[in-house]
C-alpha cells in the first residue's frame, strides 16, 4: 500500500460543506487532514508500526471526545483519564466511551478488535503481520472497512487485504471521532435539578 485508500472528509446532507464554515468546522477540516498526512506516512511503514500508530491516534482521539464531554477536572492530574486512572487505558476509554453512549455499537466493536491487534503488535516477538491467519481474520471482522468497501464497487479483490481493512477502519474511525468531537455537548450536572430537600435528617429524640 503507497497510498491512502481514500481521504477522510465531513459534509452536511447535501454532501457539501457550508458555505461558511465555524470555528468547530475550520477545526474539523484541519484534523481531518492531519489523519490523512498522518495515515500516508504511517502507510510506507511495516505493519508493526501501521498497528501501534494507527491505535496511538484512536486511542488520542477517543481521549479527547472523552474530555468534550465529561465533566472537566479542575486538577492538574485527571484521576479518571490519566494514565494510573480506572479509564487510562485504551481498551478503558472503549468500554466508558460506549457505555455513556457516545460509541454507536459498530465503532465499539471495531475499536476492540483495532486495540486487540495493537496491543499484539506492540507486545509480540518479531516478525508479525497483519496477512498472518489471526490477524487476517480479526480484519476481516472490521464492520467500518466493510462498509468502505461497499463503496467501491470496481475494486478488485486484490486491493482488499488485511494491511487495507484495517488501515481504512481505523482512518474511518479517526474521522468519525473528530466529527463526533464536534457535535457532543457537555455532560449535564445532574445535580443542579436535584432538590436537596428530598432527604431530611431528624434529630434524635432526647432520653433527658
Amino acid at each position: 500500500m503507497s497510498a491512502l485508500p481514500f481521504a477522510p472528509s465531513h459534509s452536511n446532507s447535501a454532501g457539501k460543506l457550508p458555505a461558511k464554515a465555524s470555528a468547530k468546522d475550520d477545526t474539523l477540516e484541519q484534523d481531518l487532514e492531519a489523519i490523512n498526512k498522518t495515515t500516508q506516512e504511517i502507510l510506507e511503514k511495516s505493519d508493526r508500526v501501521r498497528a501501534v500508530l494507527l491505535g496511538v491516534q484512536l486511542d488520542r482521539l477517543l481521549q479527547m471526545l472523552l474530555k468534550t464531554y465529561l465533566v472537566p477536572f479542575a486538577g492538574k492530574k485527571d484521576p479518571l483519564l490519566s494514565g494510573s486512572g480506572f479509564a487510562g487505558t485504551f481498551s478503558a476509554r472503549i468500554e466508558l466511551g460506549y457505555r455513556v453512549g457516545l460509541l454507536p455499537p459498530d465503532w465499539h466493536h471495531d475499536l476492540k478488535i483495532i486495540n486487540q491487534i495493537r496491543d499484539d503488535f506492540a507486545h509480540g516477538l518479531a516478525g508479525l503481520h497483519l496477512n498472518q491467519p489471526k490477524f487476517a481474520s480479526l480484519c476481516n471482522m472490521l464492520k467500518l472497512s466493510a462498509d468502505w468497501q461497499s463503496h467501491l464497487p470496481e475494486s478488485k479483490p486484490s486491493d482488499i487485504n488485511p494491511q487495507t481493512r484495517f488501515v481504512a477502519a481505523c482512518v474511518v474511525l479517526s474521522a468519525h471521532l473528530c466529527i463526533a468531537r464536534t457535535k457532543v455537548e457537555r455532560m449535564p450536572n445532574v445535580w443542579t435539578n436535584y432538590s436537596f430537600d428530598a432527604v431530611t435528617v431528624d434529630r434524635p429524640e432526647s432520653n433527658q
